[in-house]
């Protein structure tokens, strides 16, 4: 076997044969089992560990990725990147490979089971969460319906809730609202988590209430009294999730590369990365958390 059809074919079965199996042995020893494998081509070279690299993406976008890096390639079509994008019950969505292209520099092209492809433009890997947005709202998408998937559903309910948003937006609002759940210990769905946001923001763009610990104190409070929060968060809740409207609608992102309503909605890579976060704001300005401390 050669190594564009280990990239091409060999993977991409096993990807979409028994993707909990493919994970499973990534997460093992994904390292060692790709050097294995790329060792016994008929045209590979020399390769070490160092040579290999899989780990799951921080990705709060209704589904998991796998991220695989390879050795560079030698010629235009082998693999520099591979993403594996699947369901939390492992189903298997898409196949991505990032190739060297006969012009110089990368292409990113998607897969299906069958092998069939399809090209995705240009790849620098400076936009690689924009391009992964992209394919994983594609990808949701047409799993099911509009109106019965992630990506419908949330369409459905910011236009419901009046929140402003761009159609490159929907995938950073289920991430968004994902890592508030998370962040609650998923004590409110994502219904009740959007239409908190949709009220809470509110706080935020009321130049009468003039400071971060007013703001931060009113949304607090409000979480007591909608009816799809009430009695339902615990104090700490209460606080990450008003921390985390204050996140995404005063914070300048350094990871935005594309336009967005509420310009910190890229800060939401992980609930730890907001919890660090809110720790770093913490230990600049204790006082714009004091009114939580009982």
């Amino acid at each position: 076997m050669e190594r564009y059809e280990l990239e091409h074919v060999e993977l991409l079965n096993r990807f979409y044969g028994d993707c909990k199996g493919m994970i499973r042995r990534l997460e093992e020893s994904g390292d060692g089992w790709l050097r294995d494998l790329y060792g016994s081509l008929e045209d590979g070279g020399e390769y070490s560990e160092s040579d290999f690299g899989a780990g799951l993406l921080e990705y709060e976008g209704g589904v998991n990725i796998c991220r695989i890096f390879l050795p560079k390639p030698e010629h235009p079509a082998l693999c520099a990147v591979i993403y594996l994008i699947y369901s939390r019950e492992y189903e298997p969505l898409n196949f991505l490979t990032v190739e060297a292209s006969p012009e110089g520099g990368y292409m990113l092209l998607s897969w299906d089971a069958g092998g069939v492809y399809r090209p995705r433009g240009e790849y620098d890997g400076t936009k690689e969460r924009a391009l992964i947005d992209e394919v994983v709202r594609e990808t949701l998408d047409a799993e099911e319906p509009e109106s019965n998937s992630r990506y419908g559903e949330m369409r459905e309910l910011l236009t419901r809730l009046e929140i402003p948003f761009y159609d490159n937006d929907v995938v950073d609002y289920i991430r968004m609202f994902d890592v508030i759940g998370e962040l609650c210990q998923n004590a409110v769905d994502t219904p009740a988590v959007a239409a908190g946001f949709a009220a809470l923001k509110d706080v935020m763009e009321d130049d009468s209430v003039e400071t971060s610990r007013a703001r931060m104190m009113k949304m607090f409070d409000m979480l007591e009294e909608l009816p799809e929060t009430k009695g339902r968060l615990d104090r700490k809740g209460k606080l990450f999730f008003a921390f985390s409207v204050y996140a995404a609608c005063s914070l300048i992102s350094e990871n935005d590369d594309k336009k967005h309503y509420y310009m910190g909605i890229p800060e939401f890579e992980s609930a730890d990365y907001i919890k660090y976060k809110m720790e770093e704001y913490w230990s600049l300005d204790p006082y714009m958390f004091s009114f939580a401390v009982r």
